[in-house]
């Protein structure tokens, strides 16, 4: 089947096998970036327009390239059309109010999830290889879109810093390329970002976010006890390749012995 990426990347996919299956197992941990990766490829049959990737020999967008935009957008497609009703995805939410602590099952349906595409400006700059620019916290900053060769740089990151559990900041220190006045470091970034407010990290986010592509996986979800409204986000946990499946209802005649 054929399918366009959010960044302008045309091909051809087929569904996920078992064979995804095991290498998920195989993974580090089976829902990480690397296992996304590996499923995404592994589904790609031809590739019919390459949008703003380079092709390895094999034909096939390099893969530390790749954006995380469309990685995602390709895996929830892939779960849409690799099993029965695979378009609608059951999460499991407990209710954070107060008092309340429910839990329930919510389904999403994946067609609804919000779609932004890379607009042509964006496209160019990745094909030239260029930075984005930006504006945030009284800085001009120069970034990268989200790509799998960011997951490297963040390990390594991680490893110097001698820290085991990543956080949005250290995703944004590796992402960011410079920042006005400071020097070319990623430490020097983490501690710029480390002392902004948080008013400030979120204009950092949205400056991040605003050329990027990609699906939105926030979810509004509602309580069906106490109607408590707040917004979660799409989990992909294992049962994110499980069919959606309803309790068959037994007739009233059933005797059971």
């Amino acid at each position: 089947m054929q399918w366009t990426a959010p960044s302008g990347l045309q091909v051809e996919l087929r569904p996920i096998r078992g064979a995804e299956l095991i290498k998920l197992a195989e993974e580090a941990k089976g829902t990480d970036m690397g296992a996304i990766v590996s499923i995404v490829l592994s589904c790609v049959t031809e590739v019919l327009d390459p949008g703003p990737y380079k092709l390895t020999a094999a034909g096939r967008p390099e893969r530390s390239q790749l954006l995380k935009g469309d990685l995602v957008a390709a895996l929830l497609h892939l779960r849409a059309v690799s099993m029965p009703d695979g378009d609608v995805y059951p999460i499991d939410v407990r209710c954070p109010a107060g008092g309340c602590a429910a839990q329930f099952k919510c389904d999403v349906d994946l067609r609804e999830l919000p779609l932004k595409t890379l607009d042509q400006e964006a496209r160019d700059r990745l094909v030239a290889g260029l930075p984005f620019q930006g504006r945030a916290a009284g800085k001009d900053i120069l970034f990268d879109l989200q790509c799998v060769a960011q997951d490297a740089r963040a390990a390594s990151w991680m490893r110097t810093a001698q820290r085991q559990r990543q956080t949005v900041i250290d995703t944004y220190a590796v992402q960011i390329r410079e920042v006005e006045g400071l020097e070319r470091n990623v430490r020097h970034v983490f501690n710029w970002l480390c002392d902004l407010d948080l008013g400030e990290i979120d204009e950092v986010r949205a400056v991040l976010e605003a050329p990027d592509c990609g699906v939105d996986t926030d979810v509004a979800v509602t309580c069906p006890q106490c109607e408590w409204r707040w917004t979660t986000t799409l989990p992909f946990g294992a049962s994110f390749f499980r069919a959606h499946r309803t309790k068959p209802k037994r007739s009233q005649e059933t005797t059971v012995p």
